[in-house]
């Protein structure tokens, strides 16, 4: 199983930069002064799930969100339109390919985003590497419980005892089986479901074949 996360990253001083707010001068007309613009704070937000603005970018409503593309377009769209705290998040998609690679080379020339989407299977390379630093100290004060994480989720952000990102999701593998050939392989159950693996030992025990080693080339279904 792996998970996103939402990391705050270390040269913007974890979640503390996202209450931040730099003040904008408002214009003055000649005769008559406009109304001042509000306080605005700008968070930028790195990820991938790819782009699909044509059909969300207009969405407002994480309910009418499909897919993981549509849902996390609709659901920031949701909050831009609807917080009163002057914050606005900025999207920057990334293509899933080298979104490890261009995180990284952006880490260099110090074009840090605020918040990154991370899976938990890099999160431990960015803190070995002192790039991203524990929120213990400042999810309290958020109002944020780690202990409505459920177990895997908290796992997946726990190093060496500590907090480094806020999870996302979490997903399992999806299994797209061809029961034809699992019938020939006699991985069919008699209830005419695939019986799948449950352990890397279990995969190679095929009918016919040893449980130390890989099924042979002859077996059916294989090549």
């Amino acid at each position: 199983m792996n998970k996103s996360l939402l990391i705050g990253l270390k040269a913007l001083t974890a979640l503390t930069a996202l209450a931040t707010c730099a003040a904008l001068l408002a214009a003055c007309g000649k005769h008559d002064a406009e109304p001042p613009v509000p306080p605005r704070t700008e968070i930028t937000l790195m990820r991938f799930f790819g782009s699909c603005d044509a059909k969300f970018g207009a969405v407002k409503e994480t309910s009418q969100g499909v897919g993981e593309c549509g849902i996390v377009t609709a659901l920031i769209n949701e909050f831009n339109a609807t917080n009163t705290d002057g914050i606005r998040v900025k999207t920057q998609v990334a293509e899933w390919a080298p979104y490890y690679d261009q995180l990284t080379a952006r880490l260099v020339a110090k074009d840090i985003p605020t918040v990154a989407v991370m899976h938990e299977s890099a999160l431990g390379d960015y803190v070995r590497r002192r790039l991203v630093e524990p929120l213990d100290a400042e999810l309290p004060g958020l109002g944020i419980d780690v202990n409505d994480f459920t177990d895997h989720a908290r796992r997946g952000v726990t190093l060496n005892g500590q907090i480094y990102a806020l999870p996302f999701d979490t997903w399992a593998w999806l299994w797209h089986v061809n029961t034809t050939l699992m019938g020939q392989a006699g991985l069919m159950g008699a209830d005419g479901r695939p019986r799948l693996p449950h352990s890397r030992t279990s995969c190679w025990r095929w009918p016919g074949n040893s449980s130390s080693g890989p099924a042979s080339r002859s077996s059916p279904g294989r090549s």
